[in-house]
């Protein structure tokens, strides 16, 4: 099972062809997201592409406390959740929650970045990129 965390608007749209190609391919895919009052669009998005998901925790509001304390209760809902599913791996564009889960249960983790300063920009030697497209690929006809 392959798992994808979204946490903004703009990842749906980047990750929904991906996620119904593996789809398609019978590729059992998991889509967690967070929803907060005032913070729906992430929802809102993924119900017109008819993408199904996990709502998992919320944003934290507009205060670092508020952010924090929201994070570790994600995280918490997160290991519980995947108690039932069991991912293989953990896709996101940078989730923080997700990333941090997935490492402390051993899940593989692959990462993209949306930076202008990535330091991929020139070098798409380095191994971990590599491995990200590899994964990637390896799936797609």
């Amino acid at each position: 099972m392959i798992w994808f965390d979204i946490v903004i608007p703009k990842e749906a749209l980047f990750f929904g062809p991906i996620i119904k190609k593996f789809d398609s391919q019978g590729e059992r895919v998991l889509i967690t997201t967070r929803k907060s009052e005032g913070y729906e669009e992430i929802v809102e998005l993924l119900d017109m592409l008819n993408i199904p998901y996990e709502v998992v925790g919320g944003f934290g509001g507009g205060t670092l406390n508020g952010k924090l304390h929201a994070s570790i209760e994600r995280m918490y809902q997160m290991t519980k959740l995947l108690d039932k599913y069991n991912p293989d791996i953990m896709v996101s564009i940078c989730s923080v929650d997700a990333n941090r889960v997935a490492y402390g249960l051993g899940i593989p983790i692959v990462n993209f970045y949306d930076i202008p300063l990535s330091d991929y920009k020139y070098d798409f030697k380095k191994p971990c990129l590599r491995q990200g497209l590899r994964f990637l690929f390896l799936l797609w006809p």
